[in-house]
């Protein structure tokens, strides 16, 4: 999930990110602005679902845990 401390979304989503399970990565945008443009992020928070190297499904907007889960397992 691409974050930023100053995002209130990315910040609530925290205690769902927690309870999801494994299977995240958060990337601080501030620290990480070479990520940034090569995802081309637009928007916080932005889940991007790989499969190796290649991307599978993109969302932007807070969710909650079942959301997180269908995205990580689903992909929606």
């Amino acid at each position: 999930m691409f974050s930023a401390s100053w995002c209130r979304a990315c910040a609530a989503m925290k205690p769902a990110l927690a309870a999801a399970g494994p299977g995240f990565e958060v990337i601080d945008v501030d620290a990480n602005p070479d990520a940034v443009r090569a995802f081309r992020v637009s928007a916080l928070p932005t889940l991007v679902r790989m499969a190796g190297s290649r991307e599978t499904a993109r969302a932007s907007g807070a969710r909650d845990v079942s959301g997180l889960r269908r995205f990580r397992d689903e992909g929606r």
